[in-house]
């Protein structure tokens, strides 16, 4: 259930970012996230799978620098994490994963865009 209902997600997601018009092809922006994360979302499976601890662990860590850095919490970015890495461990699970990491993404960069504008409009 999980994959398929993300697949929708993205589908209305990739479809409003086109304007409503039905193409069949994803923008080269939202293929290129689902593409990057799925890419890591396989990293962390394979290198669970064939028991290299450390390198799991510097991978998972690595999300907390990739929450900062992209807006993990777009459906394209954790369809392509969930997909990545499915084979290894499921769905759900890689989906309450992308759901913690999405949230903090989120608050993060909400924060620093309320930062910066506060910083950069003048008081009165």
């Amino acid at each position: 259930m999980v994959l398929p209902l993300l697949g929708v997600v993205l589908s209305v997601r990739a479809k409003s970012e086109q304007g409503g018009r039905a193409s069949g092809i994803l923008s080269p922006t939202l293929a290129a996230a689902t593409a990057g994360s799925l890419a890591y979302g396989a990293a962390i499976a394979a290198s669970f799978h064939f028991g290299l601890e450390q390198v799991s662990l510097v991978l998972f860590l690595g999300l907390f620098l990739g929450a900062i850095a992209f807006p993990v919490y777009r459906a394209e970015y954790i369809f392509g994490f969930v997909v990545g890495m499915t084979i290894a461990f499921g769905s759900v699970i890689p989906l309450a994963f992308a759901l913690f990491f999405g949230t903090v993404s989120f608050v993060l960069r909400r924060v620093w865009v309320l930062g910066v504008t506060a910083i950069r409009k003048p008081r009165r």
